[in-house]
């Protein structure tokens, strides 16, 4: 099970974030441990924000897949329990903290297994030259940051947007509050400029990116606490984890698009 594990999550490091969302009832008993179909690959193309047509009012994400299953696995190894009775429990809009738990393990012991498997693999990408240390101290940060906003998740629904998610949302948003075509962005990030460069070229700042995402993305978070799907204080922490992440990714060379000549 763990090369299993480590399967998955070395196609994360390398990779990316996945742009398949994972429900409980999308985990089938024979498919729960194959690892999910190679990411696509990154390229410097801005594309349309999630939703119908890129439209700014219909945003929705579907989250990471993969980081989903290595969630998954590392709760069947460290509780042993099986496959089928560890769906039943997702289907049964049980979080995997209640699922470990009901086996008399903890959330913390999850999450332990699943951060040694994360950094021992981002510490082999880098020893083969597939990345660098900046950037896989960064993605290892995010994947546990992630997994602590999923893991007491009913049902791991609903899913916490994919880093790949937000840079496009990102990027969408550059585009628009900078009033920039895309083959500007595109060529500004090809030449390791950070967001908030190129937006200051054009008289604007990456912060009013950030803002702009922002209320948009503050506007889906509030119709999932209407709609009973989430409390208003996770939507508030998932607010200010988002928000903060944007921040981040404005001062990023490249936005990690540009490939492994803008990384530190």
């Amino acid at each position: 099970m763990i090369t299993k594990l480590l399967t998955i999550l070395t196609s994360l490091a390398v990779g990316g974030a996945a742009l398949f969302g994972l429900t409980s009832r999308a985990i089938a008993q024979d498919g729960l441990l194959q690892s999910s179909a190679p990411p696509s690959a990154v390229t410097t193309q801005i594309a349309p924000a999630p939703g119908e047509g890129g439209r700014f009012d219909r945003w929705s994400f579907r989250g990471d897949q993969r980081l989903h299953r290595a969630l998954v696995l590392a709760t069947l190894k460290v509780t042993g329990l099986r496959p089928e009775v560890l769906r039943a429990a997702l289907e049964d809009d049980k979080s995997l903290s209640e699922i470990a738990a009901s086996a008399g393990k903890s959330e913390a012991a999850v999450l332990a297994f699943y951060d040694d498997a994360m950094a021992w693999l981002f510490r082999r990408a880098v020893e083969d030259g597939k990345i660098s240390e900046a950037v896989a101290q960064s993605r290892v940060i995010w994947f546990q940051q992630v997994a602590r906003q999923v893991i007491d998740q009913p049902g791991l629904r609903p899913p916490y947007p994919a880093l790949h998610e937000l840079h496009r949302i990102l990027l969408f948003t550059a585009v628009k509050v900078g009033d920039l075509d895309r083959e500007q962005l595109r060529d500004g990030l090809t030449a390791c400029k950070t967001l908030d460069q190129i937006l200051q070229e054009n008289d604007h700042s990456g912060q009013e990116a950030v803002k702009e995402a922002m209320s948009r993305i503050n506007g889906w978070l509030k119709q999932l606490v209407k709609e009973d799907k989430m409390t208003l204080a996770q939507s508030q922490e998932w607010s200010e984890s988002i928000a903060a992440a944007l921040s981040r990714m404005i001062t990023i060379p490249g936005l990690h698009l540009a490939g492994g000549k803008c990384a530190p």
